[in-house]
């Protein structure tokens, strides 16, 4: 029989030690995974939130071109208003922005929760808005930097979702200043809806 059988078949051979991960330890990683990304996994929040934004305004401004096609199918081409063709371009544009804006919407909530599906659709969103100089072009890039870095390839990762579920303690506090931009950027933005909602 060979030295390798010998040991193999030793009753008296000491154990072989497996080293495996306690489950504190697997806690303690996912808290340091967590905690070393939560800044970026936070920018990407904020950039969803701006899609959020988006969305929703996007579908609410369909509301005075509704009113406006409504008031062109009235009125019709033998009153001076839009002939057939026109409101149904009209029609169409009106959907298209409604389409858009539901779809910006759903990214916009899944970039709130970091989930992996949304690089794609985001990066779509981010190369249309570059063309939006400066401000487009500048938000486009940053957007593309957070997704696609190395970062971001950890917190838009399926594994990351478990991270996010071992560590629901850990939440990124926002800046109160942040907030009250926010609050700002949102009250001037409704009065602009409005604004336009009563003008048509």
């Amino acid at each position: 029989m060979s030295d390798t059988n010998q040991d193999f078949d030793n009753p008296y051979r000491a154990p072989v030690a497996v080293d495996m991960p306690s489950p504190d330890q697997v806690d303690d990683d996912a808290v340091v995974i967590r905690r070393t990304h939560l800044k970026h996994e936070a920018s990407i929040q904020g950039i969803g939130s701006l899609y959020v934004l988006g969305g929703v305004l996007s579908v609410l401004l369909s509301v005075p071109m509704g009113y406006g096609f409504l008031a062109a199918t009235r009125f019709g081409a033998g009153m001076g208003g839009a002939g057939g063709t026109e409101i149904a371009l009209m029609l169409a544009i009106m959907l298209l922005i409604v389409g858009i804006g539901v779809f910006q919407l759903i990214v916009g909530l899944g970039m709130r929760k970091v989930k992996p599906w949304v690089k794609i659709p985001a990066m779509v969103f981010s190369l249309l808005g570059m063309l939006n100089i400066p401000i487009g072009t500048l938000l486009g890039i940053y957007t593309l930097y957070l997704i696609y870095s190395a970062k971001g390839n950890v917190v838009l990762a399926e594994s990351y979702q478990r991270v996010i579920a071992q560590t629901p303690e850990i939440k990124y506090k926002t800046s109160i200043i942040v907030k009250v931009f926010v609050v700002i950027l949102i009250v001037f933005l409704a009065i602009g809806l409005g604004a336009a909602i009563f003008a048509g």
